[in-house]
């Protein structure tokens, strides 16, 4: 094999190698690890999250419910709706956040994903 083409040979393998080695440089990083206040601040953070949509959901519903179903009615017993939706609201959210126990939080949020 003649000089040259062994020389030409050394610098294919040479360019092989180092595009290979730049993809690999390329290639996206691991996400830094968090610390444990970071990961105790975002599951706070979500199961906050969680309550609250628990919560406006049951105070919604109820609201909701009792002014379709009963229509237009004095001011004490729109009061009164209000307690019970509070109650139920609480309720509801105390409910969603025990249940996250069962169902983690990437199934939940997997559902909102497009």
């Amino acid at each position: 094999m003649p000089q040259s083409s062994l020389r030409v040979l050394v610098i294919l393998a040479f360019l092989l190698l180092t595009s290979v080695e730049c993809k690999r440089c390329s290639c996206p990083e691991q996400p830094p690890k968090k610390t444990w206040t970071e990961v105790i601040l975002t599951e706070l953070y979500f199961t906050l999250e969680t309550f609250v949509r628990g919560f406006l959901m049951g105070y919604g519903s109820t609201i909701l419910q009792d002014l379709l179903l009963k229509g237009k009615r004095a001011e004490e017993e729109v009061e009164k709706t209000k307690q019970f939706g509070l109650v139920v609201g609480i309720g509801l959210g105390c409910f969603l956040v025990g249940s996250s126990i069962f169902v983690p939080r990437s199934w939940r949020v997997a559902g909102f994903e497009l």
